[in-house]
């Protein structure tokens, strides 16, 4: 399968998480599912949070709920336990030491503390292990944990791919898995074998007869809230995708999903050279009419009102950052001598990168590093190279001509990503003709060999963003990723990974802990990768100190002080958020300072430092305020 990991989403991206209480609260919201980054701000004063403090605890009658509201002693071992991950027998032991010291309420082994299944019902079938949780049980789950989701309509996102389990088997966990609630997915579906299923019906049987009968009925809650479902989208890799679909894959000569381009061998690789080819239809691939070339036999998807043109996403996480973005920096490293970079070149990319190490956002996963690492290069980190520092690390680097070519893909791809609807729909059209300029000019810059299938079917992606109307991030494989690392996580016995993993599922589901998916918080800060914002009216401001929760004294830099970073073809810089400040902008107002309210605050910036001033660089989605809270800082 192509390799990743990631998170979210600018999301996005980013600062996505302290390791281990998050895992375990990502895994306990999303196994709450099953069973059954830009963000929010916020900001809290000491002051604040000593007057609240007192308030919670100025009555007598509140202090005293002590031990009668707290749970039993049993319970509150379980949930340790469980947030920990535990091991059985450690617990057991744990256990027997408190029975030793009279608390002989206690079982005296884990299992019964935990309250795992003595038994899961594990079907035979692909090819291997298989059991089925269900669409209802995880939608019921999710409604659950979001008692204020309020829409009549469930839109269900649904991902199947495959992952490793082991380095020294060839044993491969599939799953099913459903969402709703970004980013927040529930599983549906589990098998594990020697790679992946042996059989697109019996592995789509299951999921489907429900997704039918749940499409025709839809269902009521326990609260007696009636929801429609429908399938709104289908995102995975294209290995996946071909699976699904019983398509031919990647390499094939007519293996373009959209359009009936057909591709040409050249030095041992399928590549596609145009961009102006029919489009293929539901209404052909439903007929079996693409037969022998692109279709091997007919999907069992069709038969359920499930499109598998138009209802698959090209997930740009596969498809842009580990697929073009990867592609291109290998080439340009290690590829053909018409665009390799010398060792100097590579050198001075590498030390620029380092040199904004530690300069990118809190909300960043990653920060940059050289390409000496690019073979350990994750998704979120060429995903930042593209949408954010690659156009200043290449910009003394490569030719004008390659470089503008570079800018092309990079304008596109901030469009598409942009969170912004109105934004993003008035520039699909402009963004489709630079991926579709993009495509057609690679192989003058790469050679023939670099427009593989993930090169041309970047000119397809306007028209998932067109279709969705929504920004690639919601349609995309982050979550996903990040879900099949926790589902991972939970396996203990590589004997039956399938029952070991039903069987944590079931325990941290009856530890009760019914917590919120952690959302990314934008931090604001004195500190300067976390003090440039853009504002409502697209001035800039940079935080020098925080005078409240809600108001901040910074130095502002009007719109008319900031230049295009880039002004040639294919557009102005400040279309898609990237400008220019000059050293000598900064140094004219270096003592004025200003109030500035956070509801003024639209978008945070990542400030890159070149010789002759900043590079500000907004992210992709606006900032928002948790009223409740603040900002965080």
């Amino acid at each position: 399968m192509e390799e990743e990991f990631l998170k979210t989403s600018d999301d996005e991206i980013s600062s996505n998480m302290d390791q281990s209480d998050n895992d375990y609260d990502q895994i306990d919201q999303n196994i709450n599912n099953v069973s059954g980054n830009e963000s929010d701000i916020s900001i809290l004063d000491e002051d604040e949070a000593a007057s609240s403090a007192d308030c919670q605890s100025s009555s007598e009658d509140e202090m005293n709920f002590a031990f009668n509201d707290y749970p039993p002693f049993s319970e509150q071992l379980r949930k340790w336990a469980v947030k920990n991950d535990c091991r059985r027998g450690g617990v057991t032991e744990l256990l027997k030491i408190l029975h030793l010291n009279g608390h002989d309420d206690l079982p005296k082994d884990s299992r019964t503390l935990l309250k795992t299944p003595r038994e899961v019902a594990v079907e035979e079938k692909c090819g291997g292990s298989y059991i089925y949780l269900g669409i209802k049980r995880g939608i019921s789950r999710c409604l659950e944990d979001n008692p204020n989701y309020n829409s009549p309509t469930i839109k269900l996102i649904v991902n199947a791919d495959g992952i490793p389990l082991f380095k020294s088997t060839a044993l491969d966990l599939w799953p099913i898995l459903g969402m709703f609630v970004y980013p927040r997915p529930f599983v549906i579906s589990l098998f594990t074998g020697q790679g992946k299923p042996d059989s697109p019906e019996e592995f789509l049987e299951d999921f489907l007869n429900e997704y039918r009968d749940l499409k025709e009925n839809g269902f009521f809650t326990e609260d007696n809230r009636h929801f429609s479902v429908v399938l709104w989208c289908m995102t995975c890799d294209a290995p996946a995708r071909q699976f699904l679909k019983c398509i031919k894959g990647h390499g094939g000569y007519f293996a373009c999903e959209r359009c009936t381009i057909k591709g040409q061998r050249v030095e041992n690789r399928t590549v596609f050279l145009s961009t102006d080819e029919p489009r293929r239809t539901d209404r052909s691939f439903d007929n079996f009419e693409y037969e022998g070339d692109h279709q091997h036999f007919p999907s069992p998807l069709i038969g359920s009102g499930i499109k598998c043109v138009e209802d698959f996403a090209l997930d740009y996480m596969h498809l842009v950052c580990l697929g073009v973005m990867k592609r291109l920096l290998q080439y340009l490293k290690e590829g053909p001598r018409t665009c390799r970079l010398s060792q100097g070149q590579l050198t001075r990319i590498s030390q620029l990168l380092q040199n904004y190490r530690g300069k990118m956002p809190s909300e960043f996963a990653r920060q940059p590093r050289g390409l000496d690492h690019l073979s350990r290069f994750k998704a979120t980190e060429f995903r930042s190279f593209l949408l954010y520092y690659g156009c200043v690390v290449l910009r003394d680097i490569l030719p004008q001509p390659a470089y503008k070519h570079f800018l092309s893909l990079v304008t596109a791809l901030r469009i598409l990503l942009d969170e912004n609807d109105d934004h993003r729909n008035h520039h699909l059209n402009f963004a489709k003709e630079l991926l579709e300029f993009f495509s057609d000019n690679a192989s003058i810059y790469y050679t023939e060999t670099f427009t593989v299938y993930n090169v041309h079917s970047l000119i397809h992606l306007p028209d998932d963003a067109r279709r969705f109307n929504v920004c690639l991030d919601k349609v995309s494989c982050f979550p996903f990723e990040n879900h099949l690392q926790i589902l991972k996580k939970l396996i203990r016995n590589a004997t039956n990974p399938l029952v070991s993993t039903v069987k944590r599922i079931a325990e941290i589901e009856s530890a009760g802990k019914k917590s919120s998916y952690k959302c990314i918080l934008t931090k604001v800060s004195k500190i300067p990768r976390d003090s440039w914002f853009l504002l409502e009216n697209e001035d800039v401001v940079c935080v020098k100190e925080i005078q409240s929760s809600t108001s901040f004294l910074c130095k502002v830099y009007k719109k008319n002080e900031l230049t295009d970073y880039f002004v040639h073809p294919p557009c102005q810089s400040s279309t898609v958020g990237i400008f220019f400040l000059s050293n000598v902008k900064m140094n004219n107002n270096k003592d004025e300072r200003h109030t500035i309210n956070k509801t003024s605050m639209k978008r945070k910036i990542v400030c890159l430092a070149v010789e002759t001033g900043n590079v500000l660089i907004s992210l992709l989605n606006d900032v928002k305020f948790d009223e409740g809270l603040g900002a965080y800082f």
